[in-house]
């Protein structure tokens, strides 16, 4: 058989198509988040979990600065240099000249230098460190936090879309309940008040479908902007939710949270580097003593070039003296002189050490370090109180978040039996309606009521996922 191009070209769309189709499927498929990978991308790019990540970065780096305080200094120092100097002509009458001369000098040293008592910067060494624990602790409830938020957006989003899906049934009904009131209405079995009605009732759920769409998008935008993602583009959510969650035994579940709680270990963390504040407030008090040790070491040399003179001197030959005016009389007489000097270099090599001891007593600050004292002592009387209180409101949130857990689940079976309910007698007054047993009114009251309590069946279970997210909260948990 021969195919045209025309055949050809078509069976190639066709495969390009179901290509496409089962891409997009399979990208649909791997987009489904569950509520942990939600999680997991949102620890990974959420901007509050990285801005905590890099407050960790920030401490790490004060504690190294303010441990350089109580580590050895050590330092080296290197000199470099050279000079050379031109050959010097004299210019008296005597003549001669000096030669030109290069010198080069080579130095280093090393010096080092330690505080071997200083009790202020072993103090604040200790309170950097807490400090630096306090922010790794805070990190963790920013986690914890960042976690909650996570899941309480991503049941946000899967309620919609259930919600949505009970709008989308419900217009379903309706339609078959217009049409079903369109086929009395021509055979004369309602009036035509029933058809409008039904009319009405179908233009005000598809409405509603509308709304409830739209739900959907704008929560799939919110959570999208949680996980740190550009757009919400290809993002959707498994809505399958568990039907139970069992109880914990409540017993146990206050000292649970108060040994997981990272923000109460924060707070203790700052209790504690208060107190090291005010230890290295009254500490620098006292006498500190360091010491230090310098080396050095030199190299010089100088180098005379070699050196050829040819001069034409005069000198003083003789004299006389005229005894009659008493002026002096001097002989001159010229001559060359030629000398010659050869090169000649002169070397040093000296070395020397220094070591020095300092012992330094505070006398009068002008009462700087009183006022130090009292204002971290404040700041940790202020903290303990916070932790007190802290301990108070987590006792509290546990307690409700228990009794959310064990509301929520009376509310999941409650709401199952209500929707077994409903559609039961939905479907009486529906087939009550066609044989003209019941009014119209009884079956919108009962469709009504079927699509209110399947909404509550979505809202009990997403209830249900929402009170155990925030029991984790309380517990202080890793998501």
């Amino acid at each position: 058989m021969i195919f045209g191009h025309r055949e050809i070209r078509g069976a190639l769309c066709l495969v390009a198509l179901g290509t496409l189709a089962a891409a997009g499927a399979a990208r649909a498929e791997l987009s489904r988040l569950t509520v942990d990978e939600a999680v997991r991308l949102a620890l990974r790019d959420n901007t509050t979990v990285y801005s905590a990540m890099k407050q960790v970065e920030q401490a790490e780096g004060a504690f190294q600065q303010a441990r350089s305080s109580i580590l050895p200094q050590l330092s080296a120092t290197g000199d470099l240099a050279h000079s050379f100097q031109g050959e010097q002509k004299s210019t008296t009458r005597l003549g001669g000249s000096v030669p030109s001369s290069r010198s080069n000098s080579h130095s280093g040293g090393l010096s080092l230098s330690q505080e071997v008592l200083n009790l202020q910067s072993w103090n604040l060494v200790r309170e950097s460190d807490l400090s630096l624990d306090a922010i790794r602790h805070g990190e963790i409830n920013t986690r914890l936090v960042v976690a909650l938020a996570t899941k309480q957006q991503f049941y946000a989003l899967v309620r919609a879309k259930q919600l949505a899906d009970v709008d989308a049934d419900a217009v379903k009904r309706d339609s078959s309940v217009l049409a079903l009131t369109q086929g009395l209405f021509e055979v004369g079995s309602v009036p035509r008040t029933d058809l409008l009605k039904a009319r009405t009732q179908s233009a005000q759920s598809t409405l509603a479908l509308i709304t409830g769409r739209h739900s959907v998008d704008i929560e799939r935008l919110r959570l999208a902007s949680l996980l740190g993602l550009p757009d919400d583009q290809g993002l959707d959510v498994e809505d399958k939710l568990a039907d139970d969650i069992a109880l914990p035994d409540s017993s146990s579940l206050l000292d649970t949270a108060l040994k997981n709680r990272p923000d109460l270990r924060q707070l203790e963390s700052q209790i504690e580097a208060s107190d090291a504040g005010v230890s290295a407030a009254r500490a620098s008090r006292y006498p500190t003593i360091g010491a230090q040790v310098n080396l050095q070491k030199n190299f010089n040399s100088t180098t005379q070039d070699s050196f050829t003179s040819i001069n034409n001197t005069s000198y003083l030959s003789g004299g006389n003296v005229n005894l009659q005016t008493g002026d002096l009389n001097f002989r001159y007489r010229d001559t060359t002189v030629v000398s010659f000097s050869p090169e000649r270099t002169y070397e040093s090599r000296p070395f020397s050490w220094q070591a020095a001891a300092r012992l330094s007593l505070p006398i009068f600050d002008g009462l700087n370090a009183h006022g130090r004292i009292q204002q971290r002592s404040a700041e940790a009387d202020i903290q303990r109180r916070n932790l007190r209180q802290k301990r108070t409101d987590v006792a509290l949130e546990v307690r409700q978040a228990w009794l959310g857990l064990q509301e929520a689940r009376q509310r999941t079976r409650v709401a199952n039996d209500e929707i077994a309910y409903a559609t039961e007698s939905y479907e009486l007054n529906k087939e009550k309606y066609r044989l003209g047993s019941s009014t119209l009114l009884d079956l919108t009251t009962a469709e009504a009521e079927l699509t209110r309590s399947r909404s509550d069946v979505v809202d009990a279970a997403v209830g249900l996922q929402l009170a155990r997210a925030q029991l984790d909260r309380a517990l202080g948990l890793n998501p």
